[in-house]
């Protein structure tokens, strides 16, 4: 997991950037620097709402299911994984959303991870999430590859620019911080599994291992609720 999230931090420039995409019309294009026209696809605009409306539709209801999570009552650990799920169709769509999702994606998943406490699924439990997180990174860096070939077939269902389509746009160095947050549940799970086996440590804190857990983990969560909040507020 820590390469997974260390390639993310020495490359913000892939997942930051604006998403800018390119938008084809009939019968002509752009061309190169060889002179050959690049093929774009046709968008119409009604093509274009409906893009549109299924992407603004996935930010305000991954928002409500994150505030959901984190203004109820009474919820369950796992519901913070609701807002994952919505969170993903804008993953495909956006590098800066794909980023936000892989560290949210992280972060939440990192906090059930106390719910199995046995022995035997310790290394199992690591090992699945630090798979799932480079799993998103490697299909994040291929489908918003640089290379042209890419970009040719992934624009037939980007959206097209509209500044209503929900942007994910923040200060760089919150950004990284927000990385170096992912990247610390690496030494968070090693003290905790230091408090959790020390004998004298946990006869006197027997619950710090998951309070250490539990407010860590919420920084992440809230910070990424209001990231989404301002994204769709300002959209």
């Amino acid at each position: 997991m820590a390469p997974v999230l260390l390639h993310v931090w020495l490359r913000p420039a892939a997942y930051m950037q604006r998403d800018t995409i390119d938008s084809g019309s009939e019968g002509g294009g752009d061309k190169d620097s060889r002179g050959v026209s690049k093929v774009q696809p046709h968008v119409s605009s009604r093509e274009a709402r409906c893009q549109l409306s299924v992407y603004a539709i996935a930010a305000a209801l991954s928002h409500v299911f994150l505030s959901a999570f984190l203004l109820g009552w009474h919820v369950h650990e796992k519901a913070v994984l609701h807002c994952l799920l919505p969170l993903s169709l804008l993953a495909s769509a956006s590098p800066a959303w794909a980023a936000e999702f892989l560290i949210l994606a992280t972060v939440s998943h990192y906090s059930l991870l106390p719910l199995l406490f046995t022995l035997p699924e310790y290394p199992i439990k690591l090992l699945l999430l630090s798979l799932f997180s480079l799993a998103l990174l490697l299909s994040s860096l291929r489908l918003f590859s640089p290379s042209p070939h890419h970009r040719r077939t992934l624009s037939t269902h980007q959206p097209t620019p509209n500044p209503q389509f929900p942007k994910v746009q923040y200060p760089s160095w919150l950004y990284k911080l927000r990385v170096v947050h992912a990247l610390g549940v690496l030494p968070l799970e090693m003290l905790c599994q230091l408090l959790y086996h020390h004998p004298g440590l946990h006869a006197r804190f027997p619950f710090l291992p998951l309070l250490l857990t539990s407010v860590y983990c919420a920084v992440g969560i809230t910070v990424a609720w209001a990231v989404q909040l301002y994204a769709i507020v300002s959209s």
